[in-house]
């Protein structure tokens, strides 16, 4: 049976007041309030939304990384090999929290420059040879212009920059024992392919192993798993641990069925010829949408002109995955207004901000999943508090608890295989774990095409039920 949840991120958030109080303070947190502050300002949220979510975190008396343990153990279970990884950024300085619920295992104080943690993403994309397979795929300005800025490339090989990102990214003590891990990042930490960390003795990779999610925010860490524990029939207020709820209640352990009754596939719509933008047609977005709709005994398609705005907005409504094969396009300083999915007719791009004012209609309720197989529809502003502005935030905020971003795109057949793959997981699997799904498609996807540019390419924003 599919759990659908019909109220938004912000609405729950406000719900939950913990009582955690701590006898030792780590700045860090009063410093990410200001942070969150300052993001909240790229959002296209009310005023008093934005007071309202502040007043509440303010609440939670989250003053320490003891107490955001704790705060774990009222959200997860301690024996599942689930780890949360925080991530601090402020003068200089990146602070590394490593946390297993109700128990801080590592924190680390690493002095680098923001732009040095910027250029890490460049360094990667070049050793990749993204800039060079996405040429013919991603859109340009007319005339010719490419979008893509280029940094200098300093010519490191992909070995050594996936070192170097996991020693700094992933604590010293992470093992094969984590079988999921929660990563709550700052800066552009979110929007790194964490599947080519190498944290093992063996040298395979983090997603040999391990599932993750992306937690935009600590905010949004806390309202999603919050959310999710309502949908399973139980109040966070109460919780005082997760474990002992578990067991003295009829609260479900985190674990759901899922059936794909009611999707929406948008796949390769009729772009717009008088935009600013030249958005080259994506042929093998109709072969990547035929790849999945064999898991469906029914659905709903919209391609070419059929997929405009007004009509996606409508299927949307109570459908309970949403699959967009398009272009996407992510704009760091107008994130609201200029980052969109493109779609067909005489109004084709639905942004960041109408995504996030759907939550705002009478009985709208958001897919449960939703899948955007388009270029940068994971990135958005990278600021010390999280990623703000990003499409896949936007679906968040309004109500969807799962979004499957794609960093890049490079490579048709293998994007189609791997969605396939991922639809054979989520159909024939007893629980609905994406994260774990999403994996498991990816192993697949990279015993068939060994590059990494071709698997490495999404993640999962947002929170799952429950891992196994």
């Amino acid at each position: 049976m599919q759990v659908m949840l019909k109220h938004s991120l912000l609405l729950i958030f406000c719900l939950v007041h913990f009582s955690i109080y701590s006898q030792i303070t780590d700045s860090s947190y009063t410093i990410y309030l200001e942070q969150f502050i300052e993001l909240s300002n790229t959002r296209a949220l009310q005023p008093t939304e934005i007071q309202k979510t502040i007043k509440d975190f303010k609440s939670n008396n989250l003053n320490s990384n003891e107490d955001f343990a704790k705060l774990c153990s009222r959200l997860y279970p301690k024996d599942k090999g689930i780890g949360i990884l925080l991530y601090f950024f402020h003068r200089d300085t990146l602070k590394r929290v490593f946390v297993e619920p109700g128990n801080v295992i590592e924190e680390t104080a690493i002095p680098i420059k923001k732009e040095a943690l910027l250029k890490l993403s460049d360094d990667l994309n070049y050793a990749l040879n993204l800039y060079n397979l996405t040429a013919n795929r991603a859109p340009t300005l007319r005339g010719g212009i490419r979008i893509d800025k280029k940094e200098e490339n300093t010519g490191q090989s992909l070995s050594k920059i996936t070192s170097d990102l996991t020693s700094l990214l992933l604590p010293s003590k992470f093992s094969d024992k984590y079988r999921h891990l929660i990563i709550i990042p700052c800066l552009n930490i979110g929007v790194l392919p964490f599947h080519l960390l190498k944290p093992y003795k063996d040298d395979s990779y983090l997603i040999d192993k391990c599932s993750f999610t992306i937690a935009p925010t600590l905010v949004d860490f806390v309202g999603l798993r919050s959310r999710v524990i309502k949908a399973l029939g139980m109040n966070v207020e109460y919780i005082k641990d997760f474990d002992v709820a578990i067991n003295s209640t009829d609260f479900a352990e985190g674990l759901i069925k899922f059936s794909i009754e009611n999707p929406l596939f948008i796949s390769n719509p009729d772009y717009p010829k008088n935009s600013e933008y030249f958005f080259p047609d994506l042929p093998g977005a109709e072969r990547e949408i035929d790849s999945a709709l064999r898991y469906a005994a029914r659905y709903s398609l919209l391609k070419g002109k059929e997929a405009s705005k007004a009509l996606v907005i409508e299927s949307l409504n109570h459908s309970d995955i949403a699959y967009f094969a398009t272009h996407g396009m992510s704009n760091a300083e107008n994130p609201k207004d200029k980052s969109y999915l493109v779609l067909s007719g005489d109004d084709p791009f639905l942004t960041s901000k109408e995504i996030q004012d759907l939550r705002l209609k009478k009985d709208f309720a958001m897919p449960e999943l939703v899948i955007l197989s388009a270029c940068q529809t994971g990135l958005g502003k990278a600021t010390e508090a999280g990623i703000a502005g990003s499409l896949a935030r936007s679906f968040i905020l309004s109500g969807s608890n799962q979004v499957i971003t794609s960093l890049w795109s490079v490579d048709d057949n293998a994007t189609a295989y791997l969605m396939n793959r991922f639809f054979f997981h989520l159909a024939n699997s007893e629980y609905f774990i994406p994260a774990e799904h999403l994996r498991k498609a990816i192993l697949d996807t990279k015993n068939k095409f060994p590059n990494p540019a071709h698997w490495a390419s999404f993640s999962l924003v947002g929170v799952d039920y429950g891992i196994r």
